[in-house]
């Protein structure tokens, strides 16, 4: 034991170098840290063209190159701004007729209406028969189901590959003029072939709520899928007695009833009450194109868990050194010291006993 002691503790030097050198090489060599920011962060130690994609803006940490981070464009988002907010999964959807512009707070359930004051921001999709439209003119208190309807001041974006802010205005139920956009605030809209997509967050007044929606329910001797316009004449049957057949006339056909349009779990989406023939493939967060064709290339965000644990096991190699060195330099210290109090003591010898004499003995003597 002494002698490994002896070994360590002459060798500390080496067995500290080798360990910086240990370091230095594996923190050289690792890939970027991966500190996630709002937008995700990227997996390169540089900022290259392919960094951050669909135009995202690519920043570093300073340039020590260790956090590099990639701010996306309005409408994408991932790590490194690979993810369409219009692919399923990357937007939450709401499907909700109240919100149409035909619906009122008389037929509301409760007293107040609809209130979006704890809307999380994000993005989202209005997937209800009233349409995914925001009306584009001043609603009346109470219609959209809320007393203070919300309403777009604004046009809607021609462009759909990234996301375009808009004002949204509060109806206020004041005798002004400006009553219809008393107080305001700023959206983002991006349009996804045949709907549109909308980055929201909360109201400020728990009586102000979203308003989406523009269709109404369809007349009686019409219909659709949804109930709501665009409605068609319902299919009649014929009857004939003299030729003994029954004709019926047929509805529109739809394109997504080809189930093998959309590729790799993409769902397919004609719109509401689209009997034109257009539709568009939703494509999961995976893959993207036309029909879900093409596979998202993405690389996994970088792991440190062979940094931590290189650390941790040097750091404990370190501890175990300094702890075998400790106790060598103690069993040095110790057969080095004297104790005073024993210095100058002569061993001590025993005096001799006086001999011990019975009477009987001393009888026989004399």
């Amino acid at each position: 034991m002494e002698e490994m002691l002896r070994f360590f503790y002459k060798k500390l030097w080496i067995l500290n170098i080798l360990f910086a050198i240990y370091l230095i090489f594996y923190l050289d060599g690792r890939p970027s840290i991966g500190v996630a920011g709002q937008n995700g962060t990227a997996v390169n130690l540089t900022c290259t063209n392919d960094t951050c994609l669909n135009e995202g803006n690519c920043t570093t940490d300073g340039g020590n190159g260790t956090l590099i981070q990639c701010s996306c464009r309005s409408g994408w988002t991932g790590e490194r701004c690979e993810r369409d907010v219009c692919s399923l999964g990357n937007h939450v959807e709401i499907d909700d007729i109240t919100r149409g512009i035909h619906f009122t707070t008389e037929n509301a359930t409760t007293v107040r209406g609809r209130c979006d004051k704890n809307l999380s921001l994000g993005w989202y999709r209005f997937t209800s028969g009233v349409g995914w439209k925001m009306p584009q003119v001043c609603p009346a208190i109470g219609q959209c189901g809320a007393e203070f309807p919300m309403w777009l001041n604004d046009s809607y974006p021609e462009n759909d590959t990234f996301g375009h802010e808009a004002k949204m205005c509060i109806h206020f139920p004041v005798n002004r003029d400006d009553a219809c956009c008393l107080l305001h605030m700023t959206i983002e809209i991006k349009m996804c072939k045949s709907y549109a997509v909308y980055k929201l967050d909360s109201t400020v007044n728990c009586d102000a709520s979203f308003c989406v929606g523009l269709e109404t329910p369809c007349e009686n001797d019409t219909e659709s899928e949804t109930g709501f316009t665009p409605c068609t004449k319902m299919t009649t049957v014929e009857h004939s007695t003299t030729m003994g057949y029954i004709t019926e006339t047929p509805g529109p056909q739809h394109p997504c009833t080809n189930t093998t349009l959309c590729q790799n779990g993409g769902t397919c989406d004609d719109g509401v009450g689209n009997y034109t023939g257009n539709y568009t493939c939703l494509c999961p967060a995976t893959h993207t194109g036309l029909h879900c064709e093409s596979e998202v290339n993405t690389n996994p965000p970088p792991s440190n868990v062979g940094m931590i644990v290189g650390i941790i096991i040097g750091s404990l190699l370190l501890v175990v050194i300094l702890v075998l060195v400790g106790i060598l330099i103690f069993k040095k210290k110790s057969r080095l010291r004297v104790d005073p109090q024993k210095e100058n003591v002569l061993p001590i010898t025993p005096e001799p006993s006086e001999p011990s004499f019975d009477e009987t003995t001393l009888e026989k003597k004399n």
